[in-house]
């Protein structure tokens, strides 16, 4: 995970709900999986994502 830009908001709980603009690449660069073209972001209940999305995203704040 990179962040692009850092947030000055709450950290979420693994029960919250977020919504996130994410970029998923493979080692070689080829793109899996993307919002980047979306003007919306993904609405995710973070605990039905896997482990190391729950993980990473509580790390960050709202905002970032």
């Amino acid at each position: 995970m990179t962040m692009i830009k850092e947030g000055k908001g709450a950290t979420p709980k693994a029960t919250d709900t977020v919504k996130v603009h994410y970029h998923g690449t493979l080692i070689d660069g080829t793109v899996f999986d993307s919002t980047a073209a979306e003007t919306e972001p993904a609405t995710l209940p973070l605990g039905r994502t896997i482990p190391c999305w729950q993980q990473g995203l509580q790390l960050l704040k709202e905002g970032g």
